[in-house]
């Protein structure tokens, strides 16, 4: 059951992480079955979103994902928020709680309408950021965090639980027959493209969405929200991109090959050359971080899946 949000609960939070006197707050996001985000704006004038793990579908994990994801970004060496405070369950709010300190910027979707040459540099910035994040070297810290989703963990995992999500939304009528054959028939053919044994920390939710930008010149100011923080193959994190470009940011219902991608591709691989064996992993992993996404509009499953699948028809392409 979702917290009640009280002046009075702000206050003995922000004293307990030492945050200071809290001012006002306001509301950033509000999920369903979640209290979601606050801003608190101190006296002090810092502002600090603060999130309670209140979730009763999850696992009351996220506030320690955050703080692992938070600690590996900052190793790794990439924008993201220079202080964060965390705080097990405890009286009385009952579950985990974390707090970030503001970040300049705006979010990666007010960028999309950006310049074409400001985006370019956005989307520059994240995938070095990306490819920084995925050097980094593992700390046994990271071998040990619970897991927002076990699913990656085998070639053997992902194609049950694949399989699983894919027959789901079609018994739930939100995807045609043909279009779960086809499905399928991708899954059997390609699974081998799955990089078993080569799990890592991964973001699990790397999209625009979770990041911030500077307005004017387009460069990455942060990644946010770690608690999907997770182990699988380095190339997941690349599919949230791969999938928005597909249909040119959630704007068309056919395939968009869109030449941002490459440029994206290039920024993290360093490789000119996006073959066709890239883009059916690539493809793969899309079509996995959608059946596996929380709280997307039921049309989603039908009119994206399409489009990636009709992507996987493109060939290599070198820029």
């Amino acid at each position: 059951m979702a917290l009640t949000i009280t002046s009075e609960l702000l206050d003995q939070a922000a004293a307990r992480l030492d945050l200071g006197n809290v001012a006002s707050s306001y509301p950033l996001t509000a999920p369903r079955h979640k209290t979601g985000t606050r801003m608190l704006v101190l006296a002090s004038g810092e502002r600090w979103a603060i999130k309670f793990d209140d979730d009763p579908m999850g696992d009351g994990q996220g506030w320690r994902r955050e703080l692992v994801g938070w600690q590996r970004a900052r190793r790794a060496g990439i924008p993201c928020a220079e202080e964060i405070r965390a705080l097990a369950p405890e009286e009385p709010w009952k579950c985990g709680l974390v707090a970030v300190k503001q970040l300049p910027g705006v979010s990666g979707d007010t960028i999309l309408n950006a310049h074409p040459q400001v985006l370019k540099v956005s989307l520059s910035d994240a995938a070095h950021a990306l490819a920084a994040w995925h050097r980094t070297p593992v700390v046994a810290a990271e071998r040990r965090f619970p897991l927002y989703d076990d699913h990656l963990a085998s070639r053997s995992r992902f194609a049950e639980s694949l399989s699983r999500r894919i027959s789901q939304v079609a018994q739930a009528g939100l995807i045609p027959e043909p279009l779960r054959g086809r499905l399928i028939y991708f899954l059997d053919q390609n699974l081998p493209r799955f990089e078993e044994n080569a799990a890592i920390p991964i973001h699990y939710d790397a999209n625009v969405a979770n990041m911030l930008f500077d307005r004017t010149t387009g460069h990455l100011t942060g990644i946010l929200d770690f608690e999907t923080l997770t182990l699988g193959p380095a190339k997941y994190d690349l599919a949230p991109m791969y999938a928005a470009m597909s249909c040119d940011y959630y704007t068309k219902d056919t395939f968009a090959d869109d030449p941002a991608w490459y440029a994206f591709w290039k920024a993290y691989t360093g490789r000119t050359s996006f073959t066709r064996e890239d883009r059916l992993e690539v493809t793969l992993y899309a079509l996995d971080a959608l059946f596996h996404a929380h709280f997307v509009p039921d049309y989603w499953y039908s009119v994206f899946a399409t489009i990636v699948l009709d992507g996987a028809r493109t060939g290599e392409q070198g820029h």
